[in-house]
């Protein structure tokens, strides 16, 4: 993720979180669904929601410590 970072100057991680800090309820993708989710989330969190998706960038191999250091 790194090397794509310096090639692109766009920084990802294996697994990226928005929404609230104390989400009570969070959504995993992956894909195309990510766009439209994030924008639900950030209106559902300005109304007071407790809620909150994770952005899965790369899923193979599984990292079980990326994704638990993601969750809020």
């Amino acid at each position: 993720m790194d090397k794509f970072a310096e090639l692109t100057g766009r920084e990802y991680h294996l697994f990226d979180y928005v929404g609230a800090e104390d989400a009570e309820r969070v959504i995993v993708l992956m894909g195309s669904g990510i766009g439209p989710a994030e924008e639900m989330v950030n209106y559902l969190v300005a109304q007071g929601e407790k809620v909150g998706v994770i952005k899965v960038r790369l899923d193979r191999p599984f990292s079980v410590k990326h994704f638990a250091a993601a969750l809020p």
